[in-house]
């Protein structure tokens, strides 16, 4: 049976017989059982909003967590041929060794995910603390590594070193000679053959696209699972402009703490990966959550999104719900990679000075109490164990 309804962004026609939709969690993370898909989203708009995901993917530190849980999965956005492939105008994760005078740019060496080995390197200092680093490959033209080290921008005072493989040398110095007119000493006299450890660091440039993915995952996770909004209403133009179109994250992820680790109990370990999403909604504020990556290893950054201000009196038996996208263990090398479990949320009736308020707070103490009479002071919370929607509205009176 043909069901069409309209695409939440652009108001085309959509077939909801046919295709798959959105998932919530990008598909190259792997597809879980019991997902649920949003469907209200038309092929071209899916599209758009995929190139927004591949800078997420490729650029930000899920990039870093994929190396540790390597999901099975049929889709490449994002998984890239190399380390070293950046999307929508971000370059890709840079890790960096400390040494003396300089820091080395490594590439990342695996099947060992903590080891790493130093590349061909131009090191760019400039006064002032900042470091800039470009590599180098030994068919580089003089054309291009110009055009690099001009797209950097600095100026004032500036110091270059190099540093590359010994069979390398003589290239770079006909480079270096053609590109700048100069010699450029060697960065890595001080650097023992062989195998060593070293603190090392991560540095993750992004823009709007990846925050846009960010939210597109909250306000599509929302939608799948509200009964009171299909997403093409008026208070959420704002964000689905977001989504597509970009603009100000600010404005968005403004937004103050609604879950926190807490919120979430004993519902979950850190014995395996897993992705958290939630939502919280009343009479006139709606925020959404999401965590990619909580493992053994690591957490990955939790994100309060400021999704919409409806105008509604209508009280919710159901504010606040929350789910995790778990990954069996060992993660398989073929079909679905896990489950979507519901997560139950802890239970405490909030303070009258508590607040978990938006982006439109002021500092003052007066502002804060004011929100949260506005946005909170009428909610009935559900007690005792046998509650489903369970959850915890924190308030520390020691920072009073």
């Amino acid at each position: 049976m043909t069901r069409v309804e309209n695409c939440i962004y652009c108001a085309d026609s959509v077939d909801l017989s046919r295709g798959q939709g959105d998932h919530i969690i990008p598909a190259a993370l792997g597809e879980f059982r019991g997902d649920v898909h949003f469907r209200r989203i038309c092929r071209r708009c899916n599209g758009l909003i995929g190139q927004s995901e591949a800078q997420l993917l490729r650029c930000g530190p899920e990039r870093l967590f994929r190396q540790f849980v390597v999901p099975a999965t049929s889709r490449s956005r994002g998984s890239a041929s190399g380390w070293y492939v950046g999307a929508e105008g971000a370059p890709p994760p840079e890790l960096c060794m400390d040494v003396p005078e300089h820091g080395m740019l490594l590439t990342r060496h695996r099947p060992e995910l903590n080891a790493g080995e130093i590349i061909d390197q131009l090191i760019v200092d400039v006064a002032g603390g900042t470091r800039h680093h470009i590599r180098l490959f030994p068919e580089m033209s003089p054309v291009e590594l110009k055009a690099r080290y001009d797209a950097l921008g600095v100026t004032g005072k500036v110091s270059i070193a190099y540093n590359c493989d010994e069979s390398h040398h003589g290239v770079y110095m006909k480079l270096f000679a053609k590109s700048f007119g100069v010699d450029i000493p060697d960065a890595h006299s001080s650097i023992e053959p062989g195998m060593s450890q070293s603190a090392a660091r991560f540095t993750f440039k992004v823009n709007s696209h990846y925050f846009r993915a960010v939210a597109k995952i909250v306000f599509h996770y929302y939608l799948v699972h509200t009964q009171r909004f299909r997403g093409d209403e008026e208070c959420f133009d704002p964000i689905r402009r977001f989504i597509v179109e970009g603009g100000n994250e600010d404005e968005f992820f403004g937004v103050r703490r609604v879950f926190t680790d807490e919120v979430f109990g004993s519902g979950f370990t850190s014995s395996s990966w897993l992705h958290i999403c939630a939502s919280y909604e009343s009479c006139d504020l709606v925020v959404g959550y999401v965590r990619l990556f909580h493992g053994p290893l690591g957490k990955g950054h939790p994100y309060h999104v400021l999704l919409g201000r409806p105008k509604s009196k209508i009280v919710l038996a159901t504010p606040a719900w929350a789910h995790m996208y778990a990954y069996d263990s060992p993660v398989p090398d073929r079909g679905k990679v896990g489950e979507v479990r519901r997560l139950p949320l802890l239970t405490r009736r909030p303070r009258p000075s508590s607040c978990i308020a938006g982006g439109a707070c002021r500092s003052s103490r007066d502002a804060i109490l004011d929100c949260w009479r506005a946005w909170f002071g009428w909610l009935e919370f559900p007690h005792g164990e046998d509650s489903e929607n369970r959850y915890l509205l924190e308030h520390d009176e020691a920072n009073d």
